[in-house]
C-alpha cells in the first residue's frame, strides 16, 4: 500500500470544538461535546439520529480527528471502542480509532479499516506515517464494524468485531488521548463510541475530556519508521540452571561459539529441522537466512535487472510478517499473538557484525523481534527475527535470519525467555573469529582479481558467458558476515517460510554435504572453491567446459527440498 498523504489542515480549536449549535448523540460517548455540525474546509461533520458521519469531498489525503484525554490512573488499562462504515469510500480511505495521541511531540496510532477492505494500524512518530500492520476484514466496508484497543500495560490488543487479531508492545503504547479518525476522500460513519477503564462498572467514567483549546490535527506525508522499543517479557533466567553448547564448524574444524541454555534441553546434530529438544515436546529449529541486495545508483539498478537480481529495499518486521510468516502460519492453523522488538538482540548482532571482516566500507544496523504465535492443539511458538543491514556503495545489502521454538501453552514463557536468553548471552569463539576473517579476507582478494578477469572475458566476448550460465552472487559476500550457517543451517518447516523470502533455495554438495541459501529459480548450481555459484537453466551447460570459466574446480549442487 502507498502511503497515506496526510494535508495539513488550517484549523485550530474548530477541530475539537466547531461552529454549530446541534451536538452529536449520546451515542458517541465522552465526544458527545465536542462533536457539532460543522463545514470547515473540504471536511462536513453531521449529527444522523445518534450517528456521526464524517464526509470529505474536495481534499485526498487530509485527516480529521477528535480526542479525549485520559483521567488519572487510567491509562494502562483501557478499553476503547467504535462502530465505523466506510459508506464511500476509495483504496486509500480510512475510518477508526486514534489511539495514544500526544501533542508534544507530535505522535499517535490509526487503527482503522480500509476502503480496500483491510483493517489497519499505522503510527506516527517522529514525523514519520509508517503502517505497522494490516490483514482482512472479511466483509464489505459499508458494513459495520466493531474495532476496539484493549490495553494490557504498554501492551495492546487489536479487536475486530470482538476478535482480538493481533497485539503489540512498546513503551510508548498504554498512554494517551483516545477518539476517532477518518482520512482522504470518502463518507465515514461512526456510532458507540466507548472509553472503559477495565473493572469499571462506569464506562469511560474516569476519562476526561480534552481542553477546548486542543490543536488541530496537522500532519505530512512521511517514510518509514523503525518499530518502537518493546515491553519484553522479564529475563530471569538462572545462571545455575545453565550449560553451555558448543557450535561445530566442519568447514575449520573447530568450534564457532557457544550459547547458554538450560541444562535439560539436549543439542541435536545431524537434524534437518532441530538443534535443540527439551522437555513435553519443546523443540528449537535449525537458523535459516536469507539475504537482499538495493542500491539508489541508477547504473547498479540496471545491472540488477541486466542479472536478474530483485533491487529489494529493507522491509518493515510488519511487511516481513505480514508478506512471509502469515501465509505459513494459516497454513499451519497459527494465529499471531504479539509482536514486540529485542533490543538487546539487536545491539549483540550489531556488534557481532561489526567484528566480521568486510571487503569495503559499511554502515552497519541490526534489528531484532519477536513474533508469539499459538495453535488450537495447545502448542505456542516464538519466530525470533534478525534484520541485518550493510549499507555500502554502489549497493547495499539486508538479511534476514530467523529461528523457532515451540512449546505447550504452559511451558512456553519460561522456554521463550531462555531461547531470547541464550541467543543474547551467546559468544563467539574468537580464535575461530580470526581465521575466519582471514579466509574471508584470503578469499575476497583472489575473488576480485577472477571477476575481473572474467568480467574482461565476457566483455570481449559479448556476454557469451552470460547467455550460458548466469553468475548471481557470491557466497562469501553472505558467509563473512555470518548469516549463512554451514551445518544444519534449514529446518523443513521453517525453511518455507526462509524460501518464501526473496524466492531462496537451499543447494547441497552431493558428496560432502555442504549448504548454501541461494537465488532460486535454476535448474542447475555450480560452486567453485572460492563459494562463487552459477546458477544455469541449460541443462548442457558446464562451467568445466566453458572458456570463460573452466580455470576453476566447479562442483554441481543439488537442491535440498
Amino acid at each position: 500500500m502507498n502511503y497515506l498523504k496526510l494535508c495539513l489542515l488550517a484549523v485550530t480549536a474548530s477541530l475539537l470544538l466547531a461552529c454549530g449549535d446541534e451536538p452529536a448523540s449520546a451515542g458517541m460517548g465522552q465526544l458527545t461535546p465536542f462533536i457539532q455540525d460543522m463545514s470547515d474546509g473540504g471536511w462536513t461533520v453531521r449529527n444522523n439520529n445518534g450517528r456521526v458521519v464524517m464526509t470529505n469531498e474536495s481534499e485526498p489525503g487530509a485527516i480529521r480527528y477528535f480526542y479525549v484525554n485520559p483521567g488519572p490512573g487510567e491509562e494502562g488499562h483501557r478499553d476503547i471502542s467504535v462502530d465505523v462504515s466506510l459508506l464511500e469510500s476509495e483504496p486509500n480511505s480510512l475510518a477508526g480509532l486514534l489511539y495514544g495521541f500526544q501533542d508534544n511531540p507530535r505522535s499517535y496510532y490509526l487503527y482503522t479499516v480500509r476502503g480496500d477492505g483491510l483493517v489497519s494500524l499505522h503510527a506516527m512518530e517522529n514525523g514519520d506515517f509508517q503502517e505497522r500492520m494490516a490483514f482482512s476484514l472479511g466483509e464489505p466496508t459499508t458494513s459495520i464494524t466493531t474495532l476496539g484497543i484493549r490495553e494490557r500495560g504498554n501492551e495492546i490488543g487489536l479487536l475486530v468485531n470482538g476478535v482480538e487479531k493481533s497485539s503489540m508492545g512498546n513503551n510508548r503504547l498504554g498512554r494517551g488521548a483516545v477518539g476517532i479518525v477518518a482520512s482522504h476522500l470518502g463518507r465515514y460513519q461512526f456510532d458507540n463510541f466507548a472509553v472503559s477503564a477495565q473493572g469499571s462498572n462506569s464506562p469511560g467514567a474516569a476519562v476526561n475530556p480534552a481542553p477546548a483549546s486542543a490543536p488541530g490535527a496537522r500532519t505530512v506525508a512521511a517514510t518509514a519508521v523503525q518499530a518502537s522499543a518493546p515491553a519484553n517479557p522479564g529475563r530471569n533466567t538462572q545462571q545455575s540452571q545453565l550449560k553451555y553448547f558448543h557450535f561445530h564448524d566442519p568447514a575449520t574444524g573447530m568450534s564457532s561459539g557457544r550459547t547458554p541454555f538450560p541444562a535439560n534441553w539436549k543439542q541435536l546434530t545431524n537434524n534437518k529441522e532441530f538443534s535443540f529438544e527439551g522437555p513435553n515436546r519443546l523443540r528449537v529449529s535449525n537458523v535459516g537466512g536469507a539475504s537482499f541486495q538495493f542500491t539508489n545508483n541508477a547504473d547498479m539498478a540496471q545491472m540488477f535487472q541486466m542479472q536478474g537480481t530483485a533491487n529489494q529495499p529493507p522491509m518493515s518486521i510488519e511487511q516481513i510478517t505480514q508478506t512471509y510468516f502469515m501465509p505459513i502460519a494459516r497454513d499451519e492453523g497459527r494465529t499471531l499473538v504479539k509482536t514486540y522488538e529485542l533490543p538487546d538482540l539487536a545491539r549483540k548482532s550489531l556488534h557481532d557484525s561489526s567484528q566480521l571482516y568486510s571487503s569495503m566500507p559499511q554502515q552497519l544496523d541490526a534489528k531484532a523481534y519477536a513474533l508469539e504465535w499459538k495453535d488450537n492443539k495447545g502448542m505456542s511458538y516464538v519466530s525470533v527475527v534478525n534484520v541485518n543491514i550493510a549499507y555500502s556503495q554502489p549497493s547495499s545489502y539486508w538479511t534476514i535470519t530467523s529461528q523457532y521454538l515451540e512449546a505447550p501453552h504452559d511451558d512456553f514463557p519460561a522456554a521463550r525467555d531462555a531461547l531470547i536468553h541464550g541467543l543474547v548471552n551467546s559468544e563467539t569463539n574468537p580464535q575461530w573469529l580470526a581465521l575466519k576473517n582471514q579466509q574471508d579476507r584470503q578469499r575476497s582478494q583472489v575473488s576480485h582479481q577472477q571477476h575481473m578477469a572474467r568480467m574482461g572475458s565476457i566483455r570481449s566476448a559479448g556476454n557469451a558467458a552470460a547467455q550460458t550460465g548466469k553468475i548471481y552472487s557470491e557466497i562469501s559476500d553472505i558467509n563473512h558476515q555470518g548469516y549463512m550457517n554451514r551445518d544444519s543451517m534449514n529446518s523443513a518447516g521453517h525453511q518455507r517460510t526462509i524460501n518464501a523470502i526473496g524466492d531462496r533455495t537451499v543447494i547441497a554438495n552431493p558428496d560432502s554435504g555442504q549448504r548454501y541459501n541461494v537465488q532460486s529459480g535454476s535448474n542447475q548450481y555450480w560452486v567453485n572453491p572460492n563459494e562463487e555459484y552459477i546458477g544455469s537453466d541449460n541443462p548442457n551447460y558446464d562451467p568445466r567446459l566453458d572458456p570463460y570459466t573452466n580455470n576453476q574446480d566447479w562442483v554441481e549442487y543439488q537442491e535440498v527440498q
